[in-house]
């Protein structure tokens, strides 16, 4: 073999290493919890593409935020479909998943999202998402809990469909399930599993590609309802490395309460001025001199140091972006989310 092909070869082997290290260190879902929003929630429309990266495949998910400006439908916590805190950071998706067959009507929901990097065929891979079923509000109860909530994985990118019967997306297959009947609204599931790609996909979708006659379903409420079963999807992984995807940023809703707990006695509050942030940001209620660190939204350190009130923290060499500062005191950790916008 001549030294020029020995070379050649050599450079392949490295392109191929690398890449596979690169995409080891990461979790290949973009904004996989939902928390960079391009247009926050408004009255009666709020689609999953308002989250940055994702988009709609069938029917209609919907985004949930704390930053809701329809007045409260697509809130976090408190919204239209029920009460449910986030799993991960202030944001979440919601689908329909399953509908009584007395409705003759197949209406799963599904979302979508390019991946950063294309799996690597015959690479072992580790899922994990988190599923927590809608109790939806008084009055007007969810029905119904199913299985079957799941990922399906795309080589091309996958189009938009409305669909009320089966179709190439209800096919009654996906990569990746569940045969669990998710009944619990107040605690979220955690889903994991690994598989081998068999194919280099650049797309994954979320939801319930199954079909009321190929899932497993319980009837929760007898009494009169919605005659279907809605979930909420949150923390969404996929990475060749298993321990990416345990890093968690603490839900909003324990965020809130925290703060309020920490500052009970002197009845002020620790914040973030300004919030959102272009070049810098205080922290106003810090008593004494803090350790703290500011996080990416996948768990990177960007920052770190010790502080006082109202000395300022740099960040205009930051890119625009959600992050969430932690906040460490003798009463415990705070987190806080930061948005910087240039």
């Amino acid at each position: 073999m001549s030294l020029f092909k020995m070379k050649k070869i050599s450079v392949i082997i490295f392109l191929f290493f690398f890449t596979f290290v690169l995409n080891a260190q990461q979790n290949l879902v973009p904004n996989h919890s939902f928390e960079v929003i391009d247009t926050c929630p408004g009255p009666g429309y709020s689609p999953s593409h308002y989250a940055k990266h994702w988009f709609d495949i069938r029917n209609s998910p919907d985004l949930f935020s704390v930053c809701d400006t329809s007045g409260g439908d697509y809130l976090v916590p408190n919204n239209s479909f029920g009460y449910q805190c986030p799993s991960n950071g202030s944001s979440y998706i919601g689908l329909y998943s399953f509908t009584s067959p007395s409705l003759n009507s197949c209406v799963n929901e599904l979302a979508a999202s390019k991946l950063k990097d294309s799996l690597i065929k015959n690479i072992k891979y580790y899922v994990s998402y988190k599923v927590v079923r809608s109790n939806g509000i008084p009055g007007f109860p969810m029905k119904y809990a199913t299985s079957k909530q799941g990922m399906k994985l795309f080589t091309k990118k996958p189009t938009y469909v409305t669909g009320f019967s089966n179709d190439n997306y209800v096919n009654n297959f996906s990569q990746i399930n569940t045969s669990q009947v998710i009944i619990d609204t107040l605690n979220w599931t955690t889903i994991k599993t690994s598989f081998i790609a068999d194919s280099n996909y650049k797309y994954l979708s979320i939801g319930s590609f199954h079909d009321y006659g190929n899932s497993d379903t319980t009837k929760v409420f007898n009494g009169s309802g919605i005659h279907s079963a809605y979930y909420y999807f949150d923390d969404i992984c996929l990475s060749t490395d298993s321990l990416i995807c345990n890093i968690n940023i603490q839900s909003q809703c324990v965020t809130y309460t925290a703060l309020k707990d920490h500052n009970k006695n002197n009845n002020e509050e620790i914040y973030i001025h300004p919030n959102p942030c272009n070049e810098s940001f205080y922290i106003k209620g810090v008593k004494h001199n803090s350790h703290w660190k500011l996080l990416s939204i996948d768990g990177d350190i960007m920052r770190s140091g010790n502080i006082s009130e109202n000395e300022y923290i740099i960040i205009n060499d930051l890119p625009e972006s959600v992050y969430v500062l932690q906040l460490y005191t003798d009463q415990g950790v705070l987190r806080k989310k930061i948005i910087v916008k240039h």
